[in-house]
């Protein structure tokens, strides 16, 4: 375990660094930005059995403020 990691570990046992989950789901259909393209999400390939790889493709706006 690398050193950085180790201080993480530490820091967060005794409770002086705190991590704030800020997940949201993604699903097609999601509310966007008004302009923004829609969020899309498609399944290429399922894997159907043991060790059977699933691909998917995503496709969504990204846009940045100019400073």
């Amino acid at each position: 375990m690398s050193q950085t990691l180790k201080e993480l570990a530490n820091q967060l046992m005794s409770r002086r660094l705190v991590i704030i989950d800020l997940t949201h789901e993604l699903y097609n259909g999601m509310p966007t930005y008004p302009g923004d393209p829609p969020f899309n999400h498609e399944y290429v390939k399922v894997g159907k059995s043991y060790g059977e790889s699933t691909l998917s493709k995503i496709s969504a706006g990204l846009h940045s403020a100019r400073t």
